[in-house]
């Protein structure tokens, strides 16, 4: 019994060490979805920053976050080596082992894709992943040694040195596979990777997003309204969005990436502009009947210095908008609900969402979402490479205004 445990122990110390990190990550997770202008330890700037891979789509497996998913995995692992302890028949011990190998090599291959992911798509290094692909590689190797133990103490072929020796082998694979693999997306994260394009080279070789951008009507915009980011930024995006609005929740996820990731000192202004006519005289029919009430709960939540938080779970929400899901949601992000709901009931709050929908009709808003960068009117949502290339430009703007 004693040279089972010993055998099953670095398995079950690995699989602990990956609960603990995903226990730590899903934390993170919750409050990156709760208030999206928290930001995390490990956001350390715009190359290592977890917040980016947290929140991006990736982060998501079916529905229910990675980092569930992986709490449960490796519980299930733990599970599995017990059972290779304390079963009593060897048989079944050897099943136990083999599904205690097979799990890790399935966790094995999906850091190896979480990694791709990171350095190679979203170009970040996220340092809690990076734990969790250490723990995938220590665990591969201790459920191999522990499935041969495991072979070798009840007949199987592979005995004594031989083992012993393969064993080892195994295990200075599986680490220098997983050095090689964090040192070189490391590297192209950190130090190998191109430059990002200045406006010069977005004109020279992005030609057609260059023209685009500098066809983008130009007006002036009054950036007053909930914003979030330096008040003295060089460039400000003043958003005109609707809740019910599909579009606009990957607008605003796309933003507040940008925010975490690449460009943490753009300010973001949001105005209302809801596709009804119940709120925006602009309207000619109402296509989202719950965006004003939405757009009003919103207003109430600012009140209470909640907007963004408010903002964010109501873009998670979408298509659920009654009376009592608002309220609910106030409840979540922390909001006195008594005073929320009086402030549902008021003028002064519906008063602003229409004031911003007659301000957005005036800038020549037809449709949502509509954002002015630096005054430049873009509809609909860029995606994020677009949008961070059109920051670039009118920042250059900016500049060569000064000049």
């Amino acid at each position: 019994m004693q040279r089972r445990i010993l055998n099953a122990l670095p398995v079950i110390l690995f699989a602990l060490c990956g609960v603990a990190v995903s226990v730590m990550i899903q934390d993170i997770h919750r409050q990156l979805s709760a208030d999206v202008t928290f930001t995390s330890f490990c956001n350390i700037n715009s190359q290592i920053n977890c917040d980016v891979v947290l929140m991006s789509p990736y982060a998501y497996l079916g529905g229910i976050t990675v980092s569930l998913w992986a709490i449960l995995f490796y519980v299930g692992v733990v599970v599995a080596a017990l059972a290779s302890v304390r079963f009593d028949k060897a048989r079944q011990r050897e099943g136990a082992a083999r599904v205690v190998f097979g799990m890790s090599v399935l966790g094995l291959l999906f850091s190896i894709y979480m990694a791709v992911v990171a350095f190679f798509i979203l170009g970040t290094l996220c340092l809690m992943c990076s734990a969790l692909y250490l723990v995938s590689l220590g665990l591969f190797a201790s459920a191999w040694r522990l499935r041969s133990a495991t072979n070798s103490a009840h007949g199987g072929k592979r005995t004594g040195e031989g083992t012993a020796g393969n064993d080892k082998k195994v295990l200075l694979a599986s680490l220098g596979a997983g050095a090689l693999l964090i040192a070189f997306g490391a590297f192209g994260v950190l130090g190998g990777g191109s430059e990002p394009l200045d406006a010069e080279g977005i004109r020279q070789t992005k030609p057609d997003i260059y023209r685009w951008f500098m066809e983008r009507p130009r007006v002036d915009v009054p950036t007053e309204g909930h914003s979030r980011g330096p008040v003295d930024a060089a460039v400000t995006l003043v958003e005109f969005s609707d809740f019910n609005c599909p579009h606009c929740a990957h607008l605003d996820e796309t933003i507040s990436q940008i925010l975490r990731g690449k460009h943490p000192d753009l300010r973001v202004v949001f105005r209302h502009f809801p596709l009804s006519s119940d709120c925006n005289s602009a309207a000619k029919s109402t296509i989202h009947p719950t965006a004003c009430l939405a757009a009003v709960a919103a207003e109430c939540a600012g009140e209470q210095d909640r907007f963004w938080q408010y903002e964010h779970t109501l873009f998670a929400n979408q298509g659920s908008f009654r009376r009592s899901d608002l309220v609910g949601y106030a409840r979540i992000v922390g909001l006195d609900v008594a005073a929320f709901e009086r402030c549902l009931e008021s003028d002064e709050a519906r008063a602003r969402v229409e004031n911003d929908a007659r301000e957005g009709a005036r800038l020549g808003v037809q449709s949502t979402p509509t954002i002015f960068l630096n005054g430049r009117r873009i509809e609909g949502a860029p995606k994020g490479d677009v949008l961070l290339d059109a920051i670039t430009l009118a920042r250059d703007e900016i500049t060569a205004d000064a000049r």
